[in-house]
């Protein structure tokens, strides 16, 4: 017989990797907040619910205009394509 916990839960902003924290919330652990971009496929046994009422956030994106390291060129585009996705 499993005995209840007599702990309190802690209410605190966390940040750890993604597959972390989905692991957690399948063992029924830990409940995550995460943006729209970070959520993939759902494992099985996790149910995503959108939180549509939530404020929009901005970003910006600086680089030096000197850098033409093709990584950095395909992060930028990719930047801008989900920023005209949600327009």
């Amino acid at each position: 017989m499993v005995k209840p916990c007599a702990c309190v839960p802690v209410v605190r902003p966390v940040s750890v990797p993604v597959a972390r924290l989905t692991h957690l919330a399948a063992a029924g652990r830990t409940i995550g907040i995460l943006p729209r971009s970070l959520v993939g496929p759902v494992p099985a046994g996790l149910v995503c619910v959108p939180v549509t009422d939530a404020p929009t956030r901005r970003m910006v994106v600086a680089w030096s205009p000197l850098d033409r390291r093709p990584l950095v060129a395909s992060c930028v585009d990719a930047a801008f394509a989900a920023s005209a996705s949600r327009a």
